[in-house]
């Protein structure tokens, strides 16, 4: 499932591309001033899927989707550079994203402690990625008492587990408004959007256009194939089918048509680190918050972690707590990344994101052409009529849309000239002061892109967009003319 929240303003990124591609020619290049940030959940931070980046119990991985996006290994968009900001965290409710992930600055301590570190700043996006929800419906329940019945060994001693009835009543009173399961519980909806609405606010501050891509989560099985419905997922019962697909034995680490990660099954899970969450663990069950009815796992969670000395972990395990071996990456991450998403499927939600954006981008820049209707064209006007070729760029009001190729040379709003010769400039780089429809303006280049207009009575600068795709043409039997630059209003 993909959502997008808009706000409908104008276009995203400063300058459109030259690619005779339809999709390139509307949409915008990444620039210096293009920024995407990532919100969410351990879904969006990519928990386990290839390398571990940072964040302690952020456990933020290189395959991350999000991390997808940014590393655009297709090509799916256009152009290079921008910023990446990736605040996400694994673990995060609703409420937890709206506390923790609006910070103006990068913050020097980790919040709300240690185990949460570093925090980085949103930055000011142009567009937005957010996945959330799974934690305030208690997911991670589901998969410890459903699929792994309890807390996995070896970190089991101490921990207290509901069974599999009892964590899907808990979570669907947490998803649907009642017994039927029709209505979303509105307490859930609120929550998701303030955390929409917030994000949205913040980027159409930061940069008067933003755009919002809202995912779900992935579907773990086919619902309507019967082949499953015999087949226990429960790890103790019955390990080897617990990923049920058929004609696939499980648990294969290694299946490259796998949508979501395996736990690390047959490995040797004996390390300090594992040793001391169990010292923890034991000594501090009995004081562990628990109710069956309504202790959501990521709280009996936190809870425990709580009982974690930085000192102590640091002691057990021979140094810092983010040394190698990494404590996050091999005793945390590669346990907790049981059914996050794959390679597979990080790659499906980067490809659909992406997709999503380039079409809303065409149709956006569409729309906004349909609504112009002044123009002011640039051409290259090259006469032969002479021994030396003379060139001029000529500057030319017209209606928005309509070429202003061949028109008559009395008819130029302002002729600048050019070096005499064969020429072949890349843009019309300068300065050039023109009177479109009455304004007082500048049109500016810097040689880099199609530049803008700038006009005394206008509060914002004219984006302009290059036309070099459409071919030359012969006004005359001496004159070319070819169009470079429209300026539309």
């Amino acid at each position: 499932m993909l959502l997008l929240w808009s706000a409908l303003v104008a276009p995203l990124l400063a300058f459109p591309t030259e690619n005779l591609n339809p999709r390139d020619v509307f949409l915008q290049k990444r620039s210096p001033s293009f920024e995407w940030t990532a919100w969410g959940d351990s879904n969006a931070s990519g928990v386990g899927n290839g390398r571990y980046l940072d964040g302690r119990r952020y456990l933020r991985y290189i395959e991350a989707y999000s991390q997808w996006i940014n590393d655009d290994p297709k090509k799916l968009l256009p152009g290079s550079g921008g910023k990446f900001n990736i605040v996400v965290c694994s673990g995060s409710t609703a409420e937890e994203v709206l506390e923790f992930q609006f910070y103006d600055s990068d913050q020097k301590d980790g919040k709300p402690n240690w185990q949460y570190y570093p925090r980085p700043a949103i930055g000011k996006p142009t567009i937005g990625t957010l996945t959330v929800g799974g934690d305030d419906v208690d997911f991670p329940g589901i998969l410890n008492n459903c699929i792994l019945e309890g807390f996995p060994w070896p970190l089991s001693q101490g921990f207290t587990p509901r069974t599999c009835d009892e964590q899907r009543a808990l979570s669907w009173s947490l998803i649907a408004q009642d017994d039927s399961r029709k209505t979303p519980k509105n307490d859930l909806v609120a929550k998701i959007d303030a955390v929409i609405k917030k994000i949205v606010t913040v980027g159409k501050k930061n940069i008067g256009s933003f755009k919002l891509y809202v995912t779900g989560y992935g579907q773990f099985f086919n619902a309507e194939d019967p082949y499953c419905d015999t087949v226990t997922f429960a790890r103790s019962a019955n390990p080897g089918r617990r990923f049920c697909e058929p004609g696939v034995k499980e648990p294969d680490q290694d299946n490259p048509n796998a949508g979501f990660l395996h736990y690390p099954y047959d490995v040797d899970e004996t390390n300090p680190g594992i040793a001391y969450l169990n010292q923890v663990a034991k000594r501090s069950a009995s004081s562990l918050s628990w109710d069956p009815k309504q202790t959501l796992w990521r709280d009996y969670m936190n809870d425990f972690w709580s009982k974690v000395d930085e000192g102590e972990l640091k002691k057990a395990i021979g140094g810092n707590v983010s040394a190698k071996y990494n404590f996050w990456f091999d005793t945390i991450g590669y346990r907790a990344r049981i059914f996050h998403p794959s390679k597979l499927l990080a790659s499906s939600y980067y490809e659909a994101i992406v997709n999503q954006y380039s079409m809303d981008a065409i149709e956006e820049s569409e729309a906004n052409d349909r609504e112009k209707t002044k123009a002011v064209e640039i051409i290259l006007r090259s006469s032969t009529a002479k021994s030396n070729q003379e060139n001029q760029w000529f500057f030319y009001e017209t209606p928005a849309g309509t070429s202003a190729r061949c028109k008559p040379a009395s008819s130029t709003l302002a002729k600048f000239p050019l070096p005499n010769g064969p020429i072949e400039p890349e843009w019309p780089n300068g300065e050039f002061p023109i009177r479109p429809y009455g304004m007082n303006c500048m049109y500016k280049n810097n040689n880099k892109n199609a530049g803008a207009l700038w006009c005394k009575e206008r509060k914002d600068p004219i984006i302009c967009k290059s036309e070099k795709h459409l071919l030359s043409e012969l006004c005359m039997r001496d004159v070319i003319q070819k169009q470079y630059v429209s300026c539309q209003w």
